[in-house]
């Protein structure tokens, strides 16, 4: 080390000092940069920790939101695919089964007929799907099926008509 006089000694380490604390708050501004969020939170927020923990709660809650949101459009999707199958489902079947009836067309109706007990269970299928582990269609009862198994429904059915 040179033999520096005393004063050039004293700056010296002050520019030291300087630059190291520069280094210092460059580093931090790099990070919170890279990041999106300030290193010290409390500076951030005035000094004030109850408007830090507010502004944590309230993130806290909206994440929470933004979570049921996603839930409940998801199972909105659902349900719409699941009506707008049934709807195509009856346009297909339904239409052309009501037309053979009136045509006293036997045939057909037998052919639709059986493509609609298909159908029935495809449908009670749909309408019993579930999403993140609860039921679409069933209400509050979440945790079970809407509808009872297509072939119960069509041999109750069977007998009511018989």
């Amino acid at each position: 080390m040179p033999d520096l006089p005393l004063p050039d000694l004293a700056a010296s380490i002050a520019r030291t000092d300087r630059l190291t604390a520069l280094r210092t708050r460059l580093e931090r501004a790099g990070q919170e940069l890279a990041t999106g969020r300030k290193a010290d939170l409390v500076a951030a927020s005035g000094r004030d920790p109850g408007r830090l923990i507010a502004i944590e709660s309230g993130r806290s809650r909206a994440e929470a939101d933004l979570d049921g949101l996603a839930l409940a459009e998801s199972r909105v999707i659902a349900a719409q695919t699941a009506l707008g199958r049934l709807e195509q489902v009856s346009d297909d079947i339904g239409v052309p089964l009501l037309a053979a009836v009136r045509r006293g067309d036997l045939v057909a109706a037998r052919t639709l007929a059986a493509e609609a007990e298909g159908a029935f269970a495809d449908a009670v299928g749909r309408l019993n799907g579930r999403v993140a582990g609860r039921a679409l269609f069933s209400g509050a009862a979440v945790d079970r099926a809407a509808l009872a198994d297509p072939d119960a429904i069509l041999a109750d059915l069977r007998t009511a008509v018989a």
